[in-house]
């Protein structure tokens, strides 16, 4: 109701937040955040998140269009396609370095007094010329190797858009994963403000005893495990639709028997058949996850 049960701490709501009505506590208030860089950072982008909620939603929307469109060209045109990808990769130093030499024979020809930055423009310039040669002849040599590649590109469009449901997948795992977040994140900030604190100013420094830090991180721990169990079902998804695809039969050139909807068909697999398996599988995972890193690199 913007007011606090404790005398003299009448509030006032301020957009989305509640000011103290007293001059005083407001001011040591707006002094506290802007003095604590922790504190003002994190208002400034809490308040940028917020306002930006819609543009970010119309620019997931767009990149997923586009990303639909580019899927379809790469489908339709995949040889072209990946070979005008490797244009970009030499085009641009070579353009580059053609502009400096440019701009320092031009400074020659009209006799361009004062700092002299010709030189270093020619060095710049044949520099980006000897750059984008030697990555000439690496899209060459690339493009060799693609041609081996351009079947299983086709094969993969194909797969996409003969289960269209593989599109949606990747926004319905950031779908769980953001639940799963917000389902523990409450009680984690439950615990993370359980321990003794002192006032020190307006702010609070806590205190935790050694249970409770064994608690926290405990819950940490399970948190982390319950997003390995997301990442590991999400691939499993992606493997049961791909093979299901893969060993459907054609029939006139075209995959006969797919499933409309395989990522919801593979997920009710995955739980009738293989949750021991992802749970113990992802536990083993997290646990050897320092090690594999440390060892592999990877």
């Amino acid at each position: 109701n913007g007011t606090n049960r404790e005398p003299g701490y009448a509030s006032r709501q301020i957009g989305r937040f509640c000011v103290p009505e007293r001059a005083q506590v407001a001011k040591r208030l707006a002094r506290a955040i802007a003095g604590d860089s922790a504190a003002g950072q994190l208002h400034e982008r809490a308040a940028a998140l917020y306002n930006g909620m819609i543009p970010v939603f119309f620019a997931t929307l767009v990149a997923a269009i586009v990303g639909c469109l580019f899927l379809l060209l790469l489908g339709r045109f995949t040889k072209a396609v990946m070979y005008l990808s490797l244009v970009p990769m030499f085009a641009v130093p070579m353009r580059l370095g053609g502009d400096l030499l440019y701009q320092a024979i031009d400074g020659y020809k009209h006799g361009i007094t004062g700092h002299d930055y010709r030189p270093t423009h020619i060095v710049l310039g044949c520099c980006l010329l000897l750059l984008g040669a030697f990555f000439f002849a690496l899209a060459l040599a690339l493009s060799r190797r693609l041609r081996g590649g351009l079947p299983y590109i086709r094969a993969t469009c194909d797969c996409l858009f003969q289960e269209p449901s593989l599109l949606l997948q990747p926004f319905l795992d950031l779908l769980v994963r953001s639940a799963v977040l917000a389902l523990t994140s409450h009680a984690l900030l439950l615990l993370v403000s359980s321990g003794a604190y002192g006032e020190h100013g307006l702010r609070k420094r806590y205190a935790f005893s050694t249970w409770q830090l064994i608690l926290l991180a405990y819950y940490v721990f399970m948190i982390l495990w319950l997003l390995e169990i997301c990442s590991a079902a999400s691939q499993y998804i992606l493997a049961w639709v791909t093979q299901t695809w893969y060993f459907a039969p054609y029939k006139n050139g075209i995959k006969v028997d797919v499933p409309d909807y395989g990522i919801f068909d593979a997920a009710r697999s995955v739980l009738r058949y293989h949750l021991g398996t992802l749970v113990a599988g992802s536990l083993m995972s997290l646990v050897l996850r320092l090690p594999r890193l440390a060892a592999f690199g990877g």
